[in-house]
């Protein structure tokens, strides 16, 4: 009985070799079969994992050195991945016993395929990698797009770039809107930004003191640069019968970058309670009464 079942075995497994030696199909002049299609899938997934475990490993090693540009790590690691993914592409191709030069073969149909309907993937592709490439956009960088998109870069992958918002929430932006539109790049060359905190006063206050009251308030603002080049300034920039019209200009470090709708309601707040200590009126416009028993003007302010 034993003799019979090895047997059975034996029979089982040569007609699994048989029909995995025997050929999926055709890709060019070599036959894929069924072990070769296995070995194939095997390298690919081993070699997808060896190449993220690579970048992530790299980065780790960034994050122990302090004096290491995460930036520049970043993105030699993630161009090293993708390095990794190509080569062992070919060379599971080449294990298999795939001639590589059959590969040309799809070159046609790739490029059929570009121009049917897929010029955004690949445009987003090849933007990823002047983005990793030239550096110009780093992990960690405030930026504000062209489609009215503000936050803080998290990642840069093949098609599309991680941005989180004032909002918390992550926005996937295309690649190719970072290269081809205009972004501002807050962070680029110095962590700073500038604010323009509009507001207006009554008349019959020396705007003298209104700015040195508004500057003396903003102190209390941790965010606040100061210095030569960042001092705040109190401009004048309206004038009218119901007041004066001032702009605070501020200059704000990169946490206020970060949350700069949060910071002008804090130098709003800070102006508004200085000039309420200090008794200054808001600018209220005038109502005008016709007295129809008379020919005097009566002019009231409004409520």
């Amino acid at each position: 009985m034993s003799e019979s079942s090895s047997s059975g075995w034996m029979g089982r497994f040569e007609r699994f070799t048989q029909l995995s030696g025997e050929p999926l199909f055709t890709f060019g002049s070599n036959d894929v079969t069924l072990i070769r299609a296995v070995i194939f899938l095997f390298l690919i997934v081993f070699i997808a994992w060896g190449a993220k475990r690579l970048e992530v490993l790299l980065q780790r090693a960034a994050d122990r050195r302090p004096g290491v540009n995460r930036s520049s790590f970043f993105a030699v690691s993630r161009l090293l991945r993708y390095g990794l993914w190509i080569v062992g592409a070919l060379m599971a191709l080449h294990v298999v016993g795939i001639d590589l030069s059959a590969i040309a073969l799809l070159t046609g149909a790739i490029g059929i395929g570009i121009g049917l309907g897929m010029q955004g993937l690949f445009n987003n592709i090849v933007s990823g990698f002047f983005l990793l490439g030239e550096k110009a956009l780093r992990i960690g960088d405030i930026v504000s797009l062209d489609s009215g998109i503000s936050g803080t870069v998290r990642n840069i992958g093949l098609r599309h770039t991680l941005v989180t918002n004032n909002d918390g929430g992550s926005v996937m932006v295309p690649n190719a809107e970072l290269v081809l539109k205009p972004v501002t790049h807050w962070t680029l060359d110095h962590a700073s930004r500038r604010l323009h905190i509009n507001f207006k006063v009554g008349r019959g206050i020396a705007r003298e003191r209104i700015g040195a009251l508004v500057l003396e308030a903003i102190k209390a603002v941790p965010e606040t640069l100061t210095g030569p080049r960042f001092a705040p300034e109190v401009w004048l920039t309206e004038m009218d019968h119901y007041g004066f019209g001032f702009d605070l200009v501020v200059w704000v470090n990169r946490d206020g970058i970060e949350r700069a709708g949060h910071m002008r309601a804090q130098y709003l707040a800070a102006i508004a309670d200085v000039l309420v200590e200090n008794d200054i009126p808001p600018a209220l416009p005038e109502q005008v009464l016709h007295v129809s028993s008379a020919a005097d003007v009566v002019r009231m302010p409004m409520p």
